[in-house]
């Protein structure tokens, strides 16, 4: 929308001014509240671009300007020669400091104007990036690796599963059509909101130099006998937002619960994509958005809205509440025909930082921990590590201790060199997913998945019995002495036993929380996940 559009009168659930009354403007964070942007001299032009700079660097490049809004939060709106005004304002101070607009969407509140701006400005550098994770969950047949093809690839689907076959990484995986393992793919966005994909870009390392913005995916298993793949690939991965995959044809399901109750356990913010729209009839659509609906009231989500996005000027609100979990929004779309595909990758595009986003922000000042996924030994190159910096920086030459080893024991290593998405780079950032080649101390050091790189002035310990604090998501389950369990810490999968509870009930009820004592074990086998 630009200065000359016309304004619309707000509607729906994403129209954000809707009930007159927004929460106070935070103090922190990428939104900022201006009744109205009239500057009267040069030190006040100089103060606005100053805290617009200030807002785009607490959004790590992204900032919402609300404008016809007191810092109470209260909608006045103000008149349409002042919006003209304001809204010339921030593309001056936009263009002084080197950001652009975005998006601009006008509304009229009780007669009067109100405005919602969106600016970007490119960070200095690549390393400067912070990576969005998003786990697909969803039943087996859903269309998880179908629409994750379709958003990599730019190209539609045949109708017969082609735009899955490269997420594909075993035989049987291609001949069933099903996904037993856990595969990632990226997905990018310039300044302006385009889509960078491979059908713009060649190799990954492009898409990571053309990209403002980039998200990774995490396509998980659908089915439910690859349950402990699905649980081990999504504590992992460290999602930022969980995108629920449905199919039309099928509708919510017992798989369907469990995904939803997954996230809300982990209390991660969830959309949901209602998939192969195209091979059913319309009345079907609607009682699958209900059924969804449904689910929301159920499980312990932060919020029980569901609603569905239907214009991309919605698309806005509903990241930003979907985010804050306000909500979880519900998007139809067809692999096959593309039908609202426009809006979902839209709706991506304007993701903003969570409140897990900023934690890494904060974490950059501790000590660096880095867990490791898979190890790899490179003729010429040596051994190399990929996985997740949890916390602090990393860069090459610094040194650090890995372990634990089975004894427990930590041994020096010398960070030689890091690559993201294949490209150099010489700084980690917390949140960051690299690869990190090592020189060891001690050649004959045994690596294994679950390990961590870590500060060497850091604490290292490491402990076989621990007290933790258990979460039943099932309706009923009797947790007493003796249970066996897997538990999942990030790369970690650990079977343990419970040595004693703390509790004088032995019938717990779902959703409530009781504290035990867990002792690792190496070879139980068993049902019971611990995330």
């Amino acid at each position: 929308m630009t200065l000359d559009d016309p304004v619309i009168e707000g509607s729906g659930s994403f129209y954000p001014f809707s009930k007159g009354q927004l929460p106070p403007e935070p103090p922190l964070g990428n939104m900022e509240y201006k009744l109205k942007l009239i500057p009267v001299n040069e030190t006040r032009r100089q103060h606005l671009s100053t805290q617009l700079k200030w807002r785009l660097k607490e959004g790590f490049g992204e900032a919402i300007y609300e404008i016809g809004v007191r810092d109470d939060g209260k909608v006045v709106g103000i008149s349409e020669e002042d919006m003209r005004i304001s809204l010339t304002t921030i593309d001056n101070m936009a263009k002084s400091i080197g950001a652009e607009i975005l998006l601009t969407r006008e509304f009229l509140h009780n007669g009067k104007h109100v405005a919602e701006v969106v600016l970007r400005r490119l960070p200095d550098n690549t390393d400067e990036f912070v990576d969005f994770r998003i786990a697909l969950l969803g039943n087996v047949d859903s269309g998880k690796s179908t629409i994750l093809g379709v958003l990599s690839s730019g190209e539609l689907d045949n109708g017969r599963g082609k735009a899955r076959l490269n997420l594909f990484r075993h035989p049987h995986e291609i001949q069933t059509g099903r996904t037993s393992s856990v595969s990632r793919e990226i997905l990018g966005f310039s300044i302006d909101g385009q889509v960078v994909n491979y059908r713009v870009s060649d190799t990954s390392e492009e898409i990571l130099q053309q990209s403002f913005k980039l998200i990774t995916f995490t396509d998980l298993a659908g089915h439910h006998k690859y349950i402990r793949t699905t649980i081990s690939g999504l504590m992992a991965s460290k999602p930022d937002f969980v995108m629920l995959v449905v199919s039309a044809l099928v509708g919510c399901n017992q798989s369907t619960v469990e995904h939803l109750s997954l996230a809300a356990a982990l209390r991660l913010p969830v959309f949901a994509v209602i998939t192969k729209t195209d091979c059913c009839d319309l009345a079907r659509i609607p009682k699958v958005i209900g059924d969804l609906t449904a689910l929301t009231q159920s499980t312990d989500l932060p919020s029980d809205l569901a609603a569905v996005v239907q214009t991309e000027d919605e698309c806005l609100s509903a990241a930003y509440h979907m985010a804050c979990g306000a909500m979880m929004p519900i998007f139809t779309v067809s692999n096959v025909t593309g039908q609202n595909l426009n809006l979902l990758t839209r709706f991506l595009s304007m993701l903003p930082c969570t409140v897990a986003t900023k934690a890494r922000e904060l974490s950059l000042r501790e000590p660096a921990e880095f867990q490791i996924d898979k190890c790899y030994r490179l003729d010429g190159v040596g051994k190399v590590v990929s996985g997740i910096l949890t916390s602090g920086t990393i860069s090459p030459g610094t040194t650090l201790a890995l372990g634990p080893s089975f004894s427990g024991g930590y041994t020096k290593v010398l960070v030689k060199s890091i690559q993201r998405s294949h490209t150099p780079c010489q700084l980690v950032r917390t949140g960051q997913s690299v690869a990190v080649c090592i020189v060891l101390d001690d050649e004959g050091f045994r690596i294994r998945r679950g390990m961590v790189l870590t500060d060497i002035a850091s604490p290292l310990n490491s402990c076989l019995v621990f007290e933790a604090v258990l979460r039943i998501l099932c309706d009923v389950k009797v947790i007493t002495k003796g249970l066996q369990g897997t538990v999942h810490c990030g790369y970690i999968c650990q079977t343990a036993v419970v040595t004693d509870v703390d509790s004088q009930v032995s019938l717990f009820l779902s959703s409530e929380r009781y504290p035990v004592v867990l002792a690792s074990e190496s070879s139980l086998g068993c049902d019971t996940y611990f995330l």
